[in-house]
């Protein structure tokens, strides 16, 4: 692997936000296909504006949103987002 090459997979490999034409930004897409966010703290299953965004456009399959202290699934704009607190992340892992 060249040095340019490293560099470019070092950027890849560090960047965990994925950004579209608009601004907005999913956490984590795994597989191509899974939008994954990450909050710290939620008082109910509500979602931000860029996940919203993100489901709306792109119409995945299913989303996650790993958080502290919320569990329960929930249709957003026809896709299933299913809410999960940190601790059970590799349940997403497992499932794709």
């Amino acid at each position: 692997m060249t040095k340019k090459e490293l560099k470019k997979e070092a950027i890849i490999l560090t960047s965990l936000k994925l950004f579209s034409k608009n601004g907005t930004e999913v956490d984590f897409i795994l597989n191509d296909a899974i939008p994954i966010e990450v909050k710290s703290n939620l008082s109910d299953l509500k979602i931000g504006k860029s996940f919203h965004y993100f489901l709306e456009n792109y119409k995945p399959p299913k989303g996650y949103l790993l958080n502290l202290n919320q569990i329960g699934k929930k249709e957003i704009k026809e896709v299933e987002v299913e809410f999960l607190p940190l601790f059970m992340a590799n349940m997403v892992a497992k499932e794709y």
